[in-house]
């Protein structure tokens, strides 16, 4: 149960699964499963990108708002993007990034979007930063919105979008139609009435 307090025994509290939040989540799972053996290299490499910047999915996530943890003006920001496209954009820029798929953002704990990126903004040999974070930040948003995965989906969209236009035209046509001949109908009988 717990304590006794002066009132009789205190009752636990359980949060989530196994009672403990998200590690709760990870010790209810097989061993597994929880994560995969890494090679001693990317565990070398973990280590050395622990100075690194990091980013997080919801510095550049349009949909939310600054007290939830955006970064950058929303116009400048793209829809719930992942730590895959990210590191795919970093990339593009000719940064060196490593993704860190378990871990959670603090203040969206509870919500299914996992992982962080990070990113090495100082060159190691001179010291100096290749770019500011802010700058990064802004044309990540950018960059995002260009790749061919999230060109695909909103073609995808569009097409989409048309198709059921259309149907929803033709539905209404075919409706209109329909009832234009039930008007004529009615109107014969009515004239038949009066005769």
């Amino acid at each position: 149960m717990g304590k006794k307090g002066p009132r009789g025994p205190k009752k636990m509290k359980v949060r989530g699964p196994a009672g403990g939040g998200m590690m709760g989540a990870l010790r209810s799972l097989p061993t597994e499963q929880r994560r995969a053996p890494l090679s001693p290299e990317e565990q070398e490499r973990i280590v050395a990108a622990s100075r690194w910047a990091i980013v997080w999915p919801n510095y550049i996530n349009a949909r939310k708002t600054l007290a939830q943890g955006r970064r950058v003006a929303a116009d400048r920001c793209v829809d719930n993007p992942t730590c895959t496209e990210i590191a795919e954009a970093c990339k593009t820029l000719g940064l060196e990034t490593v993704i860190e798929p378990y871990k959670k953002y603090p203040r969206d704990q509870w919500i299914n979007q996992i992982g962080r990126v990070r990113v090495r903004l100082v060159d190691p040999e001179t010291k100096e930063e290749i770019m500011p974070r802010k700058k990064l930040l802004s044309q990540l948003g950018a960059i995002i919105y260009d790749l061919p995965s999230r060109v695909d989906a909103r073609q995808a969209m569009v097409k989409a979008a048309i198709a059921s236009k259309a149907t929803e035209e033709s539905a209404a046509s075919s409706s209109a139609a329909a009832s234009s001949s039930k008007k004529t109908n009615q109107k014969k009988k009515r004239n038949k009435k009066r005769r």
